[in-house]
């Protein structure tokens, strides 16, 4: 993921087994919190590129799908 953000602005990326206990309104101590600060596994990830939100957009359920911008070669990215 360093190749494709900044390093000092990582997301935080959960498994699917953390996601309610990370919006759990109870865990209020930061050492609960801390459980959840670990790096996501690299093997596990995909990249792709989706199409761009502008805010004035208004929501599209498929802004996620895959997109391929013709003028981005995959090769140019790495």
């Amino acid at each position: 993921m360093a190749r494709i953000h900044k390093p000092k602005r990582m997301p935080l990326i959960l498994p699917k087994e953390s996601e309610i206990g990370w919006i759990d309104p109870k865990m209020k101590n930061v050492s609960n919190i801390d459980l959840f600060l670990k790096i996501y596994p690299d093997k596990t990830m995909d990249t792709c590129t989706i199409k761009k939100f502008k805010p004035h957009d208004t929501y599209n359920p498929d802004i996620s799908v895959k997109y391929t911008y013709p003028m981005l070669d995959q090769q140019m990215l790495f």
